[in-house]
């Protein structure tokens, strides 16, 4: 039998998603532990503290209003989420230096989740940065 979330990992992660798809910037962060640690591989970027997640969370919200959609697979032992879904949304803010196009994006990301004393203490996102540049330029 495969390990899963703990029953109170499982409660923040819920939280969580309900509260980034809401755009909720308060209800987001306060699932998170103040030294999170935001790490967007494709970008090479890394983002400490509640206050860098807020400027991350920010900067995607306004470009392209994205939500996780779809269904989501994944893996999980009791302290760490692995999560396959996908975030959509319409190019309708500035990014990276591209004035909003209203094209829609659809783009497959996969996220690492690690948690500490019962908040998400980090996400390692995974995507292809090409194939976002393509759909919103």
């Amino acid at each position: 039998m495969m390990p899963s979330l703990s029953p109170r990992n499982r409660e923040i992660v819920d939280q969580h998603v309900r509260a980034e798809i809401d755009h909720d910037m308060d209800a987001t962060l306060a699932t998170l532990t103040e030294d999170v640690l935001f790490e967007d591989v494709p970008r090479q970027a890394q983002y400490r503290g509640k206050d860098a997640v807020r400027d991350y969370y920010r900067t995607w919200w306004e470009a392209f209003g994205v939500v996780p959609d779809g269904g989501v697979q994944h893996v999980a032992t009791p302290d760490l989420l692995i999560a396959e879904t996908r975030f959509v949304g319409t190019h309708r803010g500035a990014y990276e230096g591209i004035a909003p196009t209203g094209r829609r994006v659809d783009l497959p990301i996969v996220i690492f989740v690690s948690f500490r004393d019962g908040k998400m203490s980090g996400e390692r996102f995974y995507y292809d940065r090409g194939m976002l540049m393509r759909q919103y330029q």
